[in-house]
């Protein structure tokens, strides 16, 4: 079976974004989008009769990010699951300000990925510095009549410092894809940079997910228009002078007093409940001579499954079959099915 699968992003010679459309053939596609990487929305629906399409949209200049991904709601056949594509494509218009900042590409980026080609129309005598990540060294380039460093890609993962030497913002559009499943980071102890990995954004703990765990004296440094670094140092409880606040694709220098393990969003799912349709095994047996088994016949993505016995959770019992084998006295009591999508 092949769940949905989203590649190739990128702008045709129209000006329109295009991504190709990876899906088992004949499946109904709801294709959804958002453009804060939180809440999605339908946008249309497509019969991907032969597997493969190249699906077209309007750029929307209007909005700092466009992400899309794809839904097949129902079942083509038993068994062959209904499901979210495992990832999304989309574009960020990074409005650059004057001054310094510092980056990180949280997409893998499709089509020419290089400085002269992401940074075109950029003021003369902007620079960008790009994180050595092997020896800690920033490599910095200048455009002048080209760019210094213009033949030098960028990649998911890649922390740069931009100075931009206009009076006005410059407005880069970054293009490709980022996983749909939740992961997590692991930073090491002492200094640092750190990018989150999804094209999120928000205040560090109530919407990055940025653990209350934390070994106290861990610290967040934002860089400033001017050169200055502004330090967010957290306790253990609480963050002093604030809680720090991360735009889209926002770097961070961190000081950290141990290693720190930071869980980061996939594509949340609050558009698509799971769906309970049947639950068999219903009846009456003979105890110690027979096996009981409770199937469970439900859609959703994401979903969860937890049976319960006398509302306590049955370890181990998270699968879509529940089965009691040599039925006895202790097995009586109340058995119930929760299903999640989050």
């Amino acid at each position: 079976y092949i769940l949905p699968d989203l590649s190739d992003a990128g702008f045709d010679d129209k000006g329109r974004f295009t991504f190709l459309l990876s899906s088992e053939p004949g499946a109904d596609c709801e294709i959804q989008g958002s453009t804060d990487g939180i809440l999605w929305y339908k946008l249309a629906s497509y019969k991907n009769a032969n597997g493969i399409v190249r699906i077209p949209m309007a750029y929307n200049a209007g909005v700092e990010k466009q992400f899309v991904r794809v839904l097949v709601a129902d079942e083509l056949a038993p068994g062959r699951i209904a499901g979210h594509s495992l990832n999304a494509v989309g574009y960020i218009n990074l409005d650059i300000p004057p001054g310094q900042s510092l980056y990180h590409v949280p997409l893998a980026l499709s089509g020419n990925k290089t400085v002269a080609t992401l940074f075109q129309g950029a003021a003369k005598g902007s620079k960008v510095a790009i994180l050595d990540e092997e020896t800690g060294e920033w490599v910095e380039g200048e455009l002048g009549d080209t760019w210094s460093n213009g033949a030098v890609e960028l990649g998911q993962g890649s922390i740069f410092k931009f100075t931009n030497p206009d009076n006005k913002a410059f407005r880069a559009v970054f293009a490709g894809s980022y996983p749909g499943q939740d992961a997590e980071v692991t930073l090491a102890k002492g200094t640092g940079y750190f990018g989150y990995p999804s094209p999120l954004s928000g205040a560090a703990g109530y919407d990055l997910q940025f653990s209350a765990s934390a070994p106290a004296g861990t610290k967040l440094g934002l860089l400033q228009t001017n050169g200055d670094v502004a330090w967010h140092t957290y306790d253990g409880a609480g963050w002093s002078p604030s809680e720090p606040s991360l735009a889209t694709m926002q770097a961070v220098q961190v000081d950290l007093a141990s290693e720190l393990t930071w869980a980061i969003h996939g594509m949340p799912d609050y558009n698509s409940k799971p769906k309970l349709r049947a639950i068999t095994g219903a009846g009456t047996y003979l105890a110690g001579k027979e096996t009981l088994l409770i199937g469970l016949d439900a859609v959703g993505t994401p979903m969860t499954i937890q049976w319960t016995k006398n509302s306590e959770s049955i370890v181990g019992a998270t699968q879509g079959q529940l089965q009691l084998v040599n039925l006895a006295p202790s097995h009586t009591g109340r058995y119930a099915v929760t299903l999640r999508n989050a």
